[in-house]
């Protein structure tokens, strides 16, 4: 196995829920955005990408159901363009879409032994309050620390932010916007991941 598929084994999800004994939740890396909608410039839209990666170190074949709560209200509207798709891993590992509300999904998760799979989430919400959120906490349902999180958040040009609920960032600016960084190892969140805007 090369060094890239090794790593890329260790980008996991967050806001995922469901732990099954051999199962590990190893890493994930988490891109959001927020940019003015482009059919109406008083409409924000967030945009949540995951890649999310998991490891089965038994000698057994595992199949766990996972719950992924996304939030919606006050301001933040339901979800649409969702994605679900196995972006690498053993190629019999796979990933099925279970069900789907207005409150999130819930996919089945199927890894041969001693096998990897990293799974693409991503999904779209138009923001009309003053807050866009994603729920972290989730990850504290395994039974270890997220070995590995990374995430990044893009905030277009005339976009203003109160507050961000994730302290410390490496803040970049561009021509369009700014991007802030984030890198934790063995995480556990103490708070959800929240955008209050001006």
């Amino acid at each position: 196995m090369n060094k890239g598929v090794l790593l890329g084994a260790l980008l996991l999800a967050s806001a995922l829920l469901g732990a099954q004994a051999g199962l590990s939740f190893e890493a994930e890396r988490i891109d959001f955005s927020l940019r003015s909608t482009r059919d109406e410039a008083s409409l924000m839209e967030w945009e949540v990408r995951g890649v999310y990666s998991f490891s089965n170190c038994t000698e057994q074949s595992l199949h766990q159901l996972i719950a992924f709560p996304i939030p919606a209200g006050d301001g933040l509207c339901t979800y649409t363009d969702l994605v679900l798709n196995k972006s690498e891993g053993d190629p019999e590992a796979s990933c099925e879409l279970i069900s789907k509300s207005e409150k999130g999904i819930s996919f089945g998760l199927s890894l041969p032994p001693l096998s990897f799979i990293s799974i693409l989430i991503s999904y779209r919400q138009r923001v009309t309050g003053k807050t866009a959120s994603y729920i972290l906490q989730t990850a504290n349902s395994w039974a270890q620390p997220l070995p590995s999180a990374i995430y990044s958040l893009y905030v277009e040009n005339g976009i203003e932010l109160k507050s961000i609920s994730l302290t410390d960032p490496l803040i970049l600016n561009s021509r369009t916007g700014i991007y802030y960084f984030w890198e934790f190892r063995n995480y556990r969140p103490e708070q959800d991941f929240v955008l209050h805007l001006k």
